[in-house]
């Protein structure tokens, strides 16, 4: 029989939610000790594996995002709620899509791995579990990782401002200069392959002669951009791309700049014959 005490009733209700779902056949009693104190009773052998993943999902359904909260604006000094909140986001982000996680986990893959070893030397061979204490017997620790982590979330944060001021900034351009053809295909292989509406291959001796009589580099432009920097030099009317991979970092940016004029099609659609080299 083992006795876990929590502070807030919902944090109680999800815990058996989350238990009932591992255990299925569960036999449990609660009682309401005080306004401060909810006691939950497992009358029969859980493992501890179950209870703390159960803390786990507990803790990040409960306290993750109040913690993250709490270090944005305490330890990062971002008070704004639009801020804020744009910094939460991100922060969510590194955390489900795994980003940075060599440089922040070392042994462990995820944020949960990492809680596991934390609430295991809490839970260990405990009788009475007190979720609130086991949150801050765990906090410093948490608290140091968790900080790393949305550190991590401002850079990106502010890398895709930098990126949508540039996209903005190429925009105003593009609506202030005439368009210089009214069609160009795309045939999207490791690099862009541009062709006219006749289907001619546009060689790279004519892309160049175009970009000299183009300011581009007043945006800071530079080769890594080159696969769509033709496009921003014959500024065409319609803009048919060829692809199976729309995630593509060279589809996504053009997909930016020139939004409905960009007309994505799978490359089987091509109209034109490739000739070899």
């Amino acid at each position: 029989m083992r006795k876990i005490y929590f502070h807030c009733e919902d944090e109680l209700m999800y815990f058996c939610e989350l238990l009932f779902q591992k255990e299925k056949k569960i036999h449990l009693h609660w009682e309401n000790q005080s306004r401060h104190k909810n006691e939950l009773t497992i009358l029969q052998h859980v493992p501890d594996d179950s209870i703390k993943a159960c803390m786990i999902q507990l803790f990040m359904q409960f306290r993750f995002h109040r913690m993250m909260k709490e270090i944005i604006q305490d330890t990062f000094h971002y008070d704004k709620d639009e801020e804020v909140e744009a910094i939460m986001h991100w922060t969510d982000w590194v955390i489900t899509a795994n980003i940075h996680h060599e440089r922040l986990y070392k042994h462990h893959e995820t944020f949960q791995k990492f809680l596991r070893p934390l609430f295991s030397r809490y839970i260990f061979d405990r009788t009475y579990i007190h979720f609130d204490e086991m949150c801050l017997f765990s906090r410093q620790e948490v608290k140091r990782k968790m900080t790393q982590i949305v550190g991590y979330a401002i850079d990106e944060w502010k890398e895709e401002e930098r990126y949508q001021h540039f996209i903005h900034a190429i925009r105003v351009y593009i609506q202030s200069r005439p368009s210089k053809i009214d069609e160009i295909h795309i045939l999207h292989e490791d690099t862009f392959q541009f062709f006219t509406y006749r289907g001619e291959k546009i060689v790279q001796e004519q892309i160049e002669h175009h970009l000299e009589k183009e300011p581009l580099y007043l945006f800071g432009i530079d080769t890594l951009e080159y696969d769509v920097t033709p496009v921003i030099t014959f500024l065409p009317k319609q803009i048919y791309v060829y692809t199976d991979d729309l995630a593509d970092t060279k589809v996504t940016a053009l997909r930016n700049i020139f939004e409905e004029k960009v007309t994505p099609l799978q490359k089987k659609y091509f109209p034109f014959r490739v000739k070899e080299n």
